[in-house]
């Protein structure tokens, strides 16, 4: 969550990066602005309902599996 800082960063370098997010177990993101453009696109398409959008004025709620 929050500015990966990748705006203008290679296809080839932000792949990477969402393969070693998948490899570590990641399965949401939510870029914000500096990220860039592309690299949300690609992020969108990588993490399918995953991807969370994220932005000045964002909020999220989060719970613990076990609060079920």
């Amino acid at each position: 969550m929050g500015g990966f800082h990748m705006a203008g960063a290679s296809q080839r370098d932000v792949r990477s990066v969402i393969e070693a997010f998948k490899k570590l177990g990641v399965v949401h993101v939510a870029p914000s602005h500096c990220s860039g453009d592309e690299t949300r696109r690609w992020m969108k398409e990588a993490f399918g309902e995953g991807y969370l959008p994220a932005g000045a004025g964002a909020r999220f709620t989060f719970e613990s599996e076990t609060d079920s």
